[in-house]
C-alpha cells in the first residue's frame, strides 16, 4: 500500500517539477560515513543561492527503520525528532518536501565551502554502536541532485532588437551586404569543415556531451565515466595543438629539405592517429551508455569500463611529452 502511495505521488510530483523547469545539472551520492560532500565545486559563479534535492533513504537493520534525510519511519510511523538525518549547512532552509517519496528540496546560501552529510554519528550514538557498526548496518543510498534554473526570459532591449530584425528598412542594400555576409560565412565553414583536424575535434565535444548526459541518466555509479571522459577530450585538445603546432612548424620550414622535417611528417600523422583512437573510444563509450539506458540496465561492469577508457589516458601523457620537447 504503501509503495502505490508513493508512486501516485511521485506521478503528481512531476508534472510540478516539469513545469517549475528547474533541472538536474549533477547527481552525487552523499557519502553513508562520517566524510562531508562539499557542495561548492557544483555550484556555478552566478549562484548566490545553491538549490539541490535530496532523494533516497536507508533501510537500518538494527531496528528496520527507514531513514531519510530529514526523518526516520518505524512500523510504518514518522519520526521526525530523531531528524534531521542529513547536516545542512548554516542558513539552509526546505523549499519543497515529500517524505513519501523521500524528496526535499533545499536552498543552502552561498559560502566558500558548503560540507552536507550524513549523521551516522547521532545514529550510532542513539543506538551505543560505533560509527563503523552503524554505517554497516546501512542499506540504501542518499542522493543529491544539483538543480539549475531555466534559462531568462529575454529583457525588453532583446525582444526590441528581436522586433527590429523583421523591420524591412533599406532592404536591398540590407538584403545583398547580408548575402554578401552569409557568402563569406559560408566558404568560411566550408573551410573548416574541409579540416579533418577540427572535425574530430567536433566529434569529441559531441560524445563528450552525450557521455555526461547519459551518466545523469544512468546515476552516480557512473561518474567515473563521466571523470575519465573528460580526460579524454582533454587528451584529444592536447592531440590537436600538438598536429597545430607541427604543422606550423612544417610551414616554416617548406622550402627546407632535412630528416627532421621527414620526422616531424611522421609525428604529424602519429598525432592525428591518436586523436582519431581517442575520438573513436568516446563515441563507442556514448553509444554503450545510451544502451545500457534504453535496456533500463542498472551499475554493472562500470569498473570494466572505467578501466577500458583509462588505457587510452596515456595519448594524454604522450601528447604532454611531445608538446614539452
Amino acid at each position: 500500500m504503501r509503495s502505490l502511495i508513493a508512486v501516485a505521488v511521485l506521478a503528481w510530483a512531476m508534472p510540478a517539477a516539469a513545469q517549475d523547469g528547474w533541472t538536474v545539472a549533477q547527481r552525487v551520492r552523499l557519502p553513508d560515513a562520517s566524510q562531508p560532500l562539499d557542495l561548492a565545486p557544483l555550484a556555478s559563479l552566478d549562484e548566490d543561492v545553491v538549490r539541490v534535492r535530496l532523494v533516497g533513504s536507508y533501510s537500518f537493520g538494527v531496528d528496520g527503520s527507514e531513514i531519510d534525510a530529514m526523518a526516520r519511519t518505524v512500523n510504518g510511523t514518522r519520526d521526525v525528532t530523531a531528524g534531521p538525518f542529513v547536516v545542512l549547512p548554516p542558513g539552509s532552509r526546505v523549499i519543497e518536501e515529500d517524505p513519501a517519496a523521500h524528496r526535499y528540496t533545499v536552498e543552502i546560501p552561498r559560502a566558500a565551502t558548503m560540507p552536507i552529510s550524513f549523521n551516522i554519528l547521532g545514529l550510532a550514538t542513539r543506538h551505543l554502536m560505533t560509527l563503523s557498526e552503524a554505517s554497516a548496518n546501512l542499506v540504501g543510498a542518499i542522493e543529491v541532485e544539483h538543480l539549475v534554473p531555466p534559462p531568462p526570459p529575454p529583457t525588453p532591449t532583446e525582444r526590441a532588437a528581436r522586433a527590429a530584425q523583421g523591420v524591412p528598412t533599406l532592404a536591398w542594400v540590407g538584403g545583398g551586404a547580408g548575402g554578401f555576409f552569409l557568402l563569406g560565412l559560408g566558404f568560411a565553414m566550408a573551410r573548416r569543415r574541409r579540416d579533418p583536424i577540427q572535425e574530430l575535434l567536433r566529434r569529441a565535444r559531441r560524445a563528450n556531451e552525450a557521455i555526461a548526459r547519459e551518466v545523469v541518466a544512468a546515476g552516480p555509479a557512473y561518474d567515473p565515466v563521466a571523470a575519465s571522459a573528460e580526460r579524454l577530450l582533454e587528451a584529444a585538445r592536447q592531440h590537436v595543438e600538438h598536429h597545430g603546432a607541427i604543422d606550423r612548424a612544417l610551414a616554416r620550414t617548406a622550402s627546407m629539405a632535412s630528416k627532421s622535417r621527414r620526422e616531424m611528417l611522421v609525428k604529424r600523422d602519429d598525432a592525428r592517429v591518436e586523436l582519431e583512437t581517442v575520438v573513436v573510444r568516446l563515441e563507442d563509450t556514448a553509444t554503450q551508455l545510451a544502451g545500457r539506458n534504453a535496456d533500463s540496465s542498472k551499475a554493472r561492469e562500470v569498473d570494466a569500463l572505467v578501466r577500458a577508457l583509462d588505457i587510452d589516458l596515456g595519448a594524454a601523457v604522450e601528447a604532454e611529452e611531445e608538446l614539452a620537447r
